[in-house]
């Protein structure tokens, strides 16, 4: 449910079509790192913020947050929890309060895509998990800040097993909220006939049409000698199989390459967290365990450089490397989602991964959420 019931510290401005989305204040109306010392970043928080169960978002929420992902004696933390989050933030190294409304976070080396990492855990209600007492009964009753809050939950069975299926409702009316040839070009052509094996899903968030897709790609495999199977998972499955130890994981055993949407919006989703060695799972999304000095350096250089044009420079340098060496197949670019009819109304169409939901209508009347009377503020 992600951005609908939750913030993060730091969230997309998902705002406007016309410029790729930036990032903006959250739950931290402001961030920095020090000059001198590199690794160390100052987060200041949004003060007069409630949870939707009536409980304060303060600096002790935000450490109990960090501690579910990286605390092993916190009783909140949840191998299933550091599953979906870990890989998100693979900068930091520690964590703590300063007062109140402040919190300090250390990197592990200087590292500018802090923001982007942040942006990608969301801050769950501390008080209402101690009174569901485990993620799972949580997630029956969630509580977050987000535009959205949870009105009821039912469950579904069916042939892929259990699943939560929720109906949402919106208080605040006015939150916005090819392929690819091997370097040098020219024509492929297998002397010997190759047999390779692609895990792909039926579905998923992304994925779009995998199952036509896929087979595109396989013909085109056919022309030139090579031979494809493809595994065919429900898309849950293949990521789990993917966190799981990557391309060296007993469930991807005979797995030569893993069909997986991923945006391309911020240095880590794009390049990072694939082309570093050390960012395998599940640290990591680099699922073949690419080794390759020349991006290891390039990577590095990306995260020590604070500057945006400087570091889109650097950036630009692992793209062609990836390219050159052919490391993805890409094979289509998915750019927005859109609306096919004039029913829908408010839909801003960002040049992001995300959709703010929150401003779509067809039309519906809906009242503030008290919890957050700074975006109505902020939007008028």
């Amino acid at each position: 449910m992600g951005y609908t019931l939750y913030d993060a510290l730091i969230d997309w401005d998902l705002s406007r079509s016309d410029v790729a989305a930036p990032l903006k204040p959250g739950l931290a109306t402001g961030w920095s790192v020090d000059e001198a010392e590199k690794t160390r970043w100052t987060i200041r928080l949004r003060p007069g913020v409630r949870f939707h169960d009536g409980s304060l978002v303060d600096a002790d929420a935000i450490v109990w947050n960090l501690d579910k992902v990286f605390n092993k004696d916190a009783p909140q933390y949840s191998p299933a929890v550091v599953a979906q989050v870990l890989w998100r933030l693979p900068g930091i190294a520690s964590y703590r309060k300063i007062d109140a409304m402040t919190v300090e976070i250390t990197t592990k080396g200087p590292d500018a895509t802090l923001p982007y990492q942040l942006a990608g855990l969301m801050i769950a209600s501390p008080a209402r998990w101690r009174d569901a007492g485990s993620w799972q009964a949580f997630a029956r009753n969630p509580s977050g800040t987000g535009p959205w809050t949870a009105a009821e939950s039912r469950d579904r069975r069916g042939g892929e097993g259990d699943a939560l299926v929720w109906h949402l409702e919106l208080p605040d009316p006015l939150r916005p909220g090819g392929g690819q040839t091997p370097a040098g070009g020219g024509r492929l052509r297998a002397d010997k006939p190759l047999h390779l094996r692609f895990m792909i899903s039926t579905s998923g968030s992304g994925q779009m049409y995998p199952l036509p897709m896929n087979e595109f790609v396989q013909q085109n495999l056919a022309d030139v000698g090579v031979k494809l199977d493809l595994e065919v998972l429900e898309w849950q499955a293949l990521r789990a199989r993917r966190d799981a130890g990557g391309a060296k994981g007993a469930g991807s055993k005979g797995i030569d390459a893993i069909n997986n949407s991923w945006n391309s919006m911020d240095p880590l989703s794009a390049f990072l967290r694939h082309v570093d060695s050390t960012a395998t799972p599940p640290a990591g999304l680099n699922w073949g365990f690419l080794n390759d000095p020349e991006l290891d350096k390039l990577a590095a250089e990306a995260r020590e450089t604070f500057d945006p044009k400087a570091q889109d420079a650097v950036l630009a340098k692992i793209d062609t490397r990836m390219v050159d060496q052919a490391d993805w197949i890409f094979v289509v670019h998915d750019v927005n989602p859109r609306a096919v009819t004039n029913k829908v109304s408010g839909l801003v169409e960002a040049q992001s991964w995300y959709v703010d939901f929150s401003p779509v209508s067809v039309p519906r009347t809906a009242t503030v959420n008290p919890a957050r009377p700074w975006r109505t503020a902020a939007r008028r």
